[in-house]
């Protein structure tokens, strides 16, 4: 993984150990990072989102066959199916996608569509 991929706040890795990254350790990082220091990202799993407040809606079938699962989080609507991630609020009950199409496998990502979409708040381990 790329320390370029990371900003701060974002959980991963740093020599086999999580690692909430802060502003000294990028620039850190950026500057002296060497060979025995590796950087692997957390992958994302379901019960983070339960750790995080996440409250799970329903499931909707879709016409392939993949299933959408949905989640609130402070009013905001998520879907989640096996390979992307949805930020979704709804007007006149009619879905809106905000933010569409992003592929979330680690929580650095999640973390990253959750201050796209706006919304603040610390993802804890």
């Amino acid at each position: 993984m790329k320390i370029t991929d990371l900003m701060v706040g974002d959980w991963v890795y740093v020599s086999g150990k999580p690692v909430k990254i802060s502003r000294d350790d990028l620039a850190t990082m950026l500057i002296f990072l060497d060979d025995d220091s590796k950087i692997d990202p957390i992958t994302f799993a379901e019960d983070i989102l339960v750790k995080n407040g996440f409250v799970y809606r329903d499931e909707e079938e879709t016409c392939a066959t993949d299933a959408f699962h949905h989640w609130q989080l402070d009013g905001h609507s998520f879907a989640l199916n096996s390979t992307q991630y949805f930020r979704k609020e709804k007007k006149d009950d009619m879905p809106r996608f905000d933010v569409a199409g992003i592929a979330i496998r680690y929580v650095h990502q999640l973390q990253h569509l959750m201050r796209l979409a706006g919304i603040e708040k610390e993802i804890e381990l």
